[in-house]
């Protein structure tokens, strides 16, 4: 008669354990839930500031910029340097945001096509800025070429400690080199408005250079990759000569007094010499 209760009051002491439990488990689980909204909704939330860490990061924000509006109140950052080589660029088109380069360099910039504006970005809006950015290599738009420069082709914005290393060849330039150029093949030609650089024995090798290591060094590509393709392509001359073997050379002979004149593509003429 004794053991009754107290099997009864174990039983109710059960119950309130388990529920106590429950009730806690239940809790937890709230706590959990409302937790994790907040993070949800941050991690949904469209955002003003685009990190760009990779070549293909680049190449998605110069796409999206090709609406005009897209690029507002944004700040895109340049978290390391990239190297272009192998990469067909086209123009950041309309950028009106902030971009900070973080004093990094995007190099191996080989712009070729039919761009008006025609730089790494085409059109830098007004109230757009760039700043703290080095861009290495070669703009030289197919086309009018009207309006080329190398960071920039039109400016409406604000550009701040900025670099461009490398050779940009817009319309204006090109006729007078092209017109120089075909006055020397007819003979009496002035080449004072044909670029020209100027080699040291230092850059020859058994006193020769390839033709490939003499385009980078005279900034017409930026990588002897570059150069290969457009000599595979049939896009090189050396002296009215198209060069089709990637191992040719050119001798310290042919640099000697007016030099050697190259041609790429349709437009860009450029002279080689050989200094004393």
């Amino acid at each position: 008669m004794k053991t009754t209760p107290m099997r009864t009051n174990e039983s109710a002491a059960g119950s309130t354990r388990l529920l106590h439990r429950l009730t806690a488990a239940l809790l937890a689980l709230v706590l959990a839930a409302s937790a994790a909204l907040p993070v949800f909704a941050a991690d949904t939330a469209p955002t003003d500031t685009i990190y760009i860490n990779s070549v293909s990061d680049l190449l998605a924000f110069a796409d999206k910029c090709g609406f005009d509006q897209w690029s507002k109140g944004k700040t895109v950052i340049l978290q390391e340097d990239l190297s272009l080589e192998d990469t067909e660029w086209a123009p950041v088109a309309s950028f009106s945001g902030a971009f900070k380069g973080n004093g990094h360099t995007i190099s191996d910039v080989s712009l070729v096509g039919a761009y008006s504006p025609a730089g790494f970005f085409g059109i830098l809006e007004e109230g757009g800025s760039i700043q703290d950015l080095t861009i290495k290599g070669v703009v030289n738009p197919a086309g009018t070429q009207k309006t080329a420069g190398g960071l920039v082709g039109t400016n409406y914005g604000t550009i701040i400690n900025c670099t461009f290393s490398g050779a940009v060849h817009g319309e204006e330039e090109a006729q007078k080199a092209q017109d120089a150029a075909k006055a020397l093949f007819v003979g009496g030609g002035d080449m004072s408005n044909v670029p020209a650089t100027t080699l040291t024995q230092d850059d020859l090798t058994d006193g020769a250079i390839g033709v490939l290591d003499l385009m980078v060094k005279c900034k017409l590509v930026p990588s002897k990759k570059e150069a290969r393709r457009l000599v595979e392509q049939g896009g090189v001359e050396l002296d009215g000569q198209k060069v089709t073997d990637v191992a040719a050379a050119v001798t310290a002979e042919q640099l000697s007094g007016e030099g050697i004149m190259l041609k790429k593509g349709k437009k860009v003429f450029h002279r080689a010499v050989l200094g004393e």
